[in-house]
């Protein structure tokens, strides 16, 4: 019995294990798009070096970032 237990528990430790190397070629093929992405729009920009909205501004994030003028929006709250 204790055999069987412990031949299922690592057989499911090396699908666990198949499955994150698999996880991990996916994160890494989508970080190598990403930047590829990311260097298209750099080299893509105007003349004078500003960067549009593309992809990066559409995540949100700190205003001023992401293509925006970099005022500071009137809904703002404080900031601490």
């Amino acid at each position: 019995m204790a055999e069987r237990i412990l031949e299922e528990a690592y057989q499911r430790g090396q699908e666990q294990r198949s499955e994150a190397r698999r996880d991990l070629e996916t994160g890494k093929e989508r970080g190598r798009r990403d930047v590829e992405q990311a260097r298209s729009q750099v080299e893509g920009s105007g003349a004078d070096g500003s960067v549009g909205t593309g992809a990066s501004g559409s995540r949100g994030g700190n205003p001023g970032v992401g293509g925006e003028s970099g005022a500071v929006r009137s809904d703002a709250g404080p900031h601490i």
